[in-house]
């Protein structure tokens, strides 16, 4: 064949079969290429939530929480979404909840339990971390352990489960009596957690009792010094058993939804995965809510583990029992809570 001929069949009009062929094979490579793509989750969109709930927390408040509010993409999966709604104060906060404007909520465990006696048709869910409270005193100060505390000013939340704990373990451990109000071993000076270390530096208290972010504020930037961590005092009362401090508590419709109650729970487990293994990801989420620099970040990341168990283990369970027998001596309680609100692993897998 000639070059003539061959560039004359090139560039003569295709007939209706050959236009019809080439037509096909076009569409037939298309359908595969999407079909190719489909397969590896190029098209593949996040499916839509059918349960969405409202979860309450305070505004300076670190929990699990954080996460759910800051990574909404790690849950993207589950068929239970969680907007978190945040309060300036804890009464707020428990108020939402209470009134079925939330339905889940982080609170301390001895808050938890009082807020069970007020309304049974709430329950213990879930455990975000131990407890990260301290007895902080200044740098250059010469209390150096909780017994040179007798005779010292000391600063703290009076109202708070933290204060109540702080009472008890003094009373059980050095024999040292802590009251507001009347006889008292040691001066309680009443203030607002944010004007703990303002207390602290101006020369109004010798020590404080208070909890994270504040302690490793206190440590990181304004040159304090942490006298006794609480873990450590719970664990000379309660040796071998965990410390539990801030736990999550749901009302009654989520916890008898037992399929709803596991999507949460597998919230809450990835969210506390994330903040244990993720050091940069954790710490980008706490210097965005509460605009802390990036070594008091780096330090409430490293005093703050949170529990990643799929639910709560009987050895937990007890755990908070104990947590609510101090909050009795210390007079926050005035009597034990329903342990059977405490839903363990047994209730999930029956």
């Amino acid at each position: 064949m000639t070059l003539k001929c061959i560039i004359s069949y090139l560039v003569s009009p295709l007939t209706r079969s050959q236009l019809t062929y080439i037509v096909a094979g076009v569409l037939a490579g298309i359908l595969a290429i999407l079909a190719i793509m489909a397969l590896l989750g190029y098209f593949s969109t996040p499916p839509v939530p059918e349960v969405s709930l409202k979860a309450s927390t305070i505004t300076v408040g670190l929990s699990t929480f954080d996460i759910v509010e800051k990574r909404p993409q790690l849950f993207e999966d589950l068929r239970v979404s969680i907007e978190v709604v945040r309060y300036q104060v804890p009464p707020q906060s428990i108020d939402s909840l209470l009134k079925g404007e939330t339905q889940l909520t982080v609170i301390p465990v001895e808050l938890a339990g009082s807020v069970m006696l007020k309304d049974r048709d709430v329950y213990i869910i879930a455990v975000d971390n131990m407890m990260n409270q301290a007895i902080i005193a200044p740098g250059d100060s010469d209390i150096q352990e909780p017994q040179d505390l007798r005779g010292r000013r000391v600063a703290a939340v009076v109202g708070s489960g933290t204060f109540a704990l702080f009472r008890s373990f003094m009373k059980t451990l050095y024999g040292i009596n802590v009251s507001p109000e009347g006889p008292s071993d040691v001066i309680v000076v009443n203030v607002r957690p944010g004007e703990t270390l303002t207390a602290l530096e101006k020369g109004d208290v010798d020590a404080a009792v208070i909890w994270d972010p504040i302690v490793s504020l206190a440590v990181s930037t304004r040159g304090m010094k942490i006298v006794a961590e609480y873990n450590e005092l719970w664990g000379e009362v309660n040796p071998g058993l965990p410390a539990p401090m801030l736990v999550w508590i749901a009302r009654g419709e989520v916890v008898k939804d037992k399929e709803v109650l596991k999507q949460v729970l597998e919230i809450h487990r990835r969210a506390a995965e994330y903040w244990n293994v993720n050091l940069t990801g954790t710490i980008n989420v706490l210097m965005e809510l509460y605009n802390l620099p990036q070594n008091v970040a780096e330090k409430v990341w490293q005093r703050n583990r949170m529990d990643a168990h799929d639910c709560i283990t009987e050895w937990m369970r007890d755990a908070m029992v104990k947590v609510w027998e101090l909050a009795i001596r210390g007079g926050y309680l005035d009597e034990m809570p329903p342990v059977e609100n405490i839903i363990t692993c047994s209730y999930i897998e029956r």
